[in-house]
This record gives C-alpha cells, structure tokens and sequence, in this order.
C-alpha cells in the first residue's frame, strides 16, 4: 500500500519528504522508521501497513539524500548531528513527543545520533542489521583496511570493498551510468509471460549469494568490476515472491509501481542518481563526524572509547 507523503523544510533549509500517521488507538506509541541504503521510506511499507492495523502512530521519513527528500552535493550537510537535528525538527512540527525508533542499515548510525543527542525523545531503540553506534568511532580508510585484514586472516576474504569504492571520485558517475545494465526477470502472469528489467546495482545489493558479495561487495575493486562488466544477480525469493503475487492479484504494473519502478525513480538520474545518498559513506570514510563527537556529554573525550546504550 502506498501512503502520502508529507513535506516540511528545516532551519538548514533542506526539505523531507515523510511518511506521517498518527495514532488511531488509545495508548499507542509512535514509531519512528528510518531506512538505509539503497532505499527510502517506500521499503518500510509492509512493516507501517501491520503496526498501522494496531492503532500505531508512524513517521517515516526519506532520509537525506534519498527519495522525495533534498540532496544536497555538500559532504558537511550530512553530519550525524545536524541530520538528527532534522529529525526532532520534524517531530515537533508534528506535534511527535516520545517514540519507539526502529532502524536499518544507514538508518541505525541516525538513530544512534539520536540516542546521543535527543534520547528524551526515545521510550526504545531498534537497530536492524548494524547495532548501535557509539559515537567517536568513524569507519575511515585505515579503520576499514584494519578490519578487512583482520577478517581476511581469519576467514580468507574482505568485507568492506564497496565502502572503498564508494569513497573514490568517480563512484557516483559509475553508478549512474550502469543503471541500464539490466537483468530479464521472467514473471508468469495469468496469460502473459513479461520480462521485467532489473539494475546492475539494485540486483548486487539484493543478491542471496554469497560468493557474489565476497567477490564483488567485499573484495577491494569488486564493486566496479560488477558495474563495468555489467554484471547482474537473481533477486532474492521474497522480491520475486511479493512479483509473482502482486502479478496474479494486481497485473504486473502493481509491482513495477510499488517496487522495481519506484526503486529505479528514487536513484535516477533525474532525482540526483546514487552522489547524494553515498555521501553517507563518504562522510563516515571522511571523519566530518570528528569535532562533534569529541564531546564527554555523548560519550567521547580525545579519542577514548565511548559508552554504549
């Protein structure tokens, strides 16, 4: 189900897009979800859908950099602090008090943010796939190569490749320009066996393989053999699933609009491609962290190791 978007500008003059509900039963908390990379509010759907049906509040914003929301080029607007700032912004401006934050990916570094800066605005924390950031601990080049010669010693292949290459001046152009690099989806309709295209991009970052993501995510340099070689992968069993259903229910254009379609509009090359939202990594590989986490009140004195929740 698709549900309407709000908008609201910041102090810092960006503008989000946002996803907002509120409570329809008695009692009953917000919740706050903030997606990762590569998605935007729209991959939360199924998640807003069934706490919606129990009376919750939801506000699911577009992160900076994705989707409806604004993409600024300037590596400083995506400090941890100012983004988390955003987001209480939001909250007031619609009348949000205390939430539960649920986040993933990219997502869990903001709600760690969040944690530090605003934890009053939090009754509970839900970190999906990356647990909780303690401030102070930016993954910068010589952390990440620590990390990947680490785990190469101990298990014979790197982890942290497309960090890297994310990193490097030319990324966001390589992304760009290979979203024509396309897969053919067969997808058996009632009557009508139609192929369906799939990015290069999007099929490597769903792929279930995990020789595929030793070789071309994690290995140093593998990310851009995937793009240059146009290479692509099967989408995973719960997207082809979530296909075939919607084509049976709904024809093959309910999918095309809600999840293969939107993912190709949000990282067009009309809406910005893929720069702004690797900017969440290039701030973290760039340390633009480092001033504001200095601070004892969140955690962090000179470099000393921060106090997790």
């Amino acid at each position: 189900m698709a549900y309407p978007h709000s908008t609201y500008t910041t102090a810092r003059a960006l503008t989000y897009s946002y996803i907002h509900i509120p409570p329809q039963s008695p009692n009953t908390q917000y919740i706050l979800f903030l997606h990762g990379f590569p998605s935007t509010s729209h991959d939360w759907r199924h998640q807003i859908s069934f706490f919606v049906a129990k009376g919750y509040g939801i506000l699911a914003p577009d992160l900076l950099g994705f989707g409806e929301t604004s993409k600024p080029s300037e590596l400083e607007m995506y400090r941890g602090e100012g983004m988390a700032r955003d987001i209480v912004e939001i909250m007031v401006s619609e009348g949000v008090g205390v939430v539960v934050g649920v986040a993933h990916d990219w997502g869990s570094f903001l709600l760690s943010r969040l944690a530090n800066y605003h934890p009053e605005r939090f009754s509970a924390y839900a970190f999906i796939d990356h647990g909780y950031g303690a401030p102070g601990r930016s993954l910068t080049p010589d952390v990440i190569q620590h990390i990947d010669s680490s785990v190469q010693a101990k298990l014979g292949f790197s982890i942290f490749g497309y960090f890297l290459f994310f990193n490097e001046e030319d990324a966001a152009k390589l992304l760009d320009e290979h979203v024509s690099s396309f897969q053919t989806l067969q997808i058996l309709t009632c009557q009508t066996l139609t192929t369906l295209q799939s990015e290069s991009v999007e099929s490597l970052y769903f792929a279930t393989d995990s020789e595929i993501n030793k070789k071309y995510k994690g290995a140093p340099g593998g990310f851009r053999t995937w793009l240059t070689e146009g290479k692509t992968a099967d989408l995973p069993a719960y997207l082809t699933s979530e296909v075939k259903f919607l084509a049976v229910m709904h024809g093959v254009s309910a999918y095309m609009e809600q999840d293969h379609k939107h993912y190709q509009h949000a990282f067009s090359f009309e809406k910005g491609g893929y720069g702004p939202a690797i900017n969440w990594y290039r701030a973290v590989l760039r340390n633009i962290n480092k001033e504001d986490e200095k601070n004892d009140e969140y955690g962090v004195d000179n470099g000393r190791e921060a106090e997790t929740l």
